[in-house]
This record gives structure tokens, C-alpha cells and sequence, in this order.
């Protein structure tokens, strides 16, 4: 799973999915268990749409379908 860090505007995301799937393919070709490495994971709510770009398989949208939470502080 990779997230990228938070963003001040649309598309800052990409450079970082866009090294992650450089990393992943990378990894993929190079002894890794092609059959296992078939899922990328990364992307959220604020950016999925660069991340589906940079060729995630799989993305976190728990905030646009449930809307924003709010946690307690840790004691």
C-alpha cells in the first residue's frame, strides 16, 4: 500500500505513485514471485484518480463513501 503524503493540490500525488510503480515493476522483474505481485495498492479518496493512472489495482476510498471522521486525541 502506498499513500502518498498529503497534497496541497490535485495531482501532487502522481510523482509519487508514478516512483512506486517504477519500484514495483522493478521488484516484479527482478526475482520476485511475478504470481504474488499482482495487485498495486495505493492511492486514497483525495487522489485515487492519479493513482489508477500510475497503475494501482487496488484503492482506499473509506472517506468518499463515509465522509470525513473524527478521532479522539490519543491519552
Amino acid at each position: 500500500m502506498t499513500m502518498a503524503p498529503i497534497q496541497s493540490r490535485e495531482g501532487e500525488a502522481r510523482e509519487v505513485f508514478e516512483k512506486a510503480r517504477v519500484l514495483f515493476d522493478y521488484l516484479k522483474d527482478n526475482g520476485a514471485d511475478s504470481e504474488k505481485w499482482k495487485y498495486m495498492s495505493m492511492g486514497m479518496s483525495q487522489d485515487y484518480r492519479d493513482a489508477i493512472v500510475c497503475g494501482a489495482t487496488h484503492i482506499r476510498i473509506g472517506t468518499a463513501i463515509f465522509g470525513k471522521r473524527d478521532y479522539p486525541d490519543p491519552v
